[in-house]
């Protein structure tokens, strides 16, 4: 869904932007677990912290529309 759905495109998309050129945001599944991994790193901690934690709330809430 990481790459196929896209309403989760847009969530790192605007999340990319939101961190800006100076970070970076990865998401990918976990090898061992049944979780989606983010990764953000960037000048501002706050700002990365909260793209990451609305990255993970908006794509938790749209892989929860598959159910």
């Amino acid at each position: 869904a990481l790459e196929t759905d896209h309403t989760i495109r847009r969530i790192l998309e605007d999340a990319r932007a939101a961190i800006g050129n100076g970070g970076r945001l990865i998401a990918r599944p976990s090898g061992t677990e049944p979780l989606i991994r983010i990764m953000a790193e960037g000048e501002d901690p706050e700002a990365i912290r909260a793209a990451a934690e609305d990255t993970a709330a908006r794509i938790t809430k749209q892989l929860e529309s598959y159910r």
